[in-house]
């Protein structure tokens, strides 16, 4: 009987011992995470290269030319928007918008969160209480507050009662009013996230510093300005931060309010390019708009918290020395 001849791995052999000692080198969880986070760059970076073209060219689909084949025109939009007053008015309202309802939500927020931190009777029942407006879809918000403010709604025959005689005020066709109640319900709705943001945030701070202060015989005030807020700087920042991205992006109550008028009185950057885009089809034109928007508010952040987190780290150093 001759000798067996020699054993031979296959190249799947191989394969398979190359993956096994891959497998052993890789954490499994990376083996989960990455053709996930593949996915999503994917889906990121695709259409973000598609509308960087389409801003760039003159396209739209009732051309009845491929986006590929469309004229390219260079800064084109860009330019023109710049240009518009429309365009321009749109922003400065929306950013306004922003800017007023954020602050009033983090002051409502934290106000409230200031009462019911604490243990207290019914604090569960009030704080669920307080949670429920952003439970609420935007549509059945919008339309609330749209009969609130009608002119035969409940804010006239209100102040009809309160003045004696009668009072009829068509609030959302007027152009210098109708602004303030879409404010007012993004407010409402939106002030529950402040409230439990800072609420969390009260609630994590260390009770020794608290009880310290209290010894010491600092005031309540004294105690809230410098003890509580320094504190709370990073998540007061992310509250911010959070809910500007949302109220930039407003558009629902806007379109089931007043669909942007009267005229174009509150008219946001969501609704102009609603408007625009997919009623009149210059999908070129607010595409470079996006890109506006996008360039100019990640500008504004980094401006807005570049000195925020600076002190944040003053802050974290001197509690580092402390210790």
């Amino acid at each position: 009987m001759g000798n067996a001849p020699p054993l031979e791995y296959s190249g799947l052999d191989r394969k398979e011992g190359l993956f096994k000692r891959l497998a052993g080198k890789v954490p499994l969880p990376i083996w989960f995470i990455v053709p996930v986070e593949a996915i999503l760059l994917f889906l990121l970076i695709v259409p973000s290269l598609m509308s960087i073209w389409l801003s760039l060219v003159s396209w739209q689909p009732t051309f009845g030319i491929g986006i590929l084949d469309a004229k390219f025109v260079g800064l084109k939009n860009y330019i023109d928007l710049f240009t518009e007053g429309r365009f321009l008015w749109a922003f400065l309202r929306t950013f306004i918008i922003t800017i007023v309802c954020v602050g009033i939500q983090f002051l409502i927020g934290l106000g409230l969160a200031l009462l019911l931190y604490r243990s207290m009777p019914f604090r569960k029942f009030f704080s669920l209480i307080l949670i429920l407006p952003m439970m609420f879809p935007p549509l059945v918000v919008g339309n609330n507050f749209f009969m609130l403010f009608f002119a035969e709604g409940p804010i006239n025959a209100i102040i009809s009662a309160i003045i004696g005689s009668p009072f009829r005020f068509d609030w959302l066709s007027n152009p210098t009013w109708a602004i303030f109640p879409v404010m007012l319900a993004e407010i409402w709705q939106w002030y529950p996230l402040m409230f439990l943001i800072m609420m969390a945030g009260l609630r994590g701070l260390p009770p020794n510093q608290l009880r310290a202060a209290e010894v010491l015989g600092a005031s309540a005030w004294q105690t809230f300005w410098r003890i509580k807020i320094p504190q709370m700087v990073p998540i007061i920042l992310i509250a911010f931060v959070i809910r500007m991205m949302e109220v930039l992006k407003l558009f629902d109550l806007v379109y089931i309010m007043t669909k942007g008028g009267p005229g174009t009185k509150t008219e946001t950057i969501s609704m102009y390019m609603f408007k625009i885009g997919l009623k009149d089809y210059r999908i070129s034109y607010i595409s470079a708009g996006a890109w506006i928007v996008l360039i100019v508010s990640v500008f504004l952040f980094i401006r807005l918290l570049k000195p925020i987190l600076y002190k944040v780290e003053k802050f974290e150093e001197k509690i580092e020395e402390a210790k």
